[in-house]
């Protein structure tokens, strides 16, 4: 789990191999992800950050990457 600058939570969420964005009023806003190994697709996030720009780095356990994203679930970057 990792938050914002504008109080925006984004969960890894493992066992359904996707991203839950909630807003500042815990409200869910966004979902990202499917279980697979192309760009938006995942097999068990695990840990995710969020730096100082607002990118979010989320690590795709199974599929052996780290992966950047911008704050809309656009995929800017995978290690893969």
């Amino acid at each position: 789990m990792a938050a914002d600058r504008y109080g925006n939570v984004y969960v890894a969420d493992s066992n359904n191999h996707r991203i839950q964005k909630f807003s500042a009023d815990g409200k869910l806003s966004e979902l990202w992800g499917s279980r697979g190994a192309q760009d938006s697709q995942f097999s068990s996030p695990m840990r995710i950050a969020v730096d100082p720009a607002g990118f979010l780095y989320i690590t795709d356990r199974d599929n052996n990457r780290i992966v950047k994203y911008d704050t809309r679930g656009a995929t800017l970057r995978s290690s893969a």
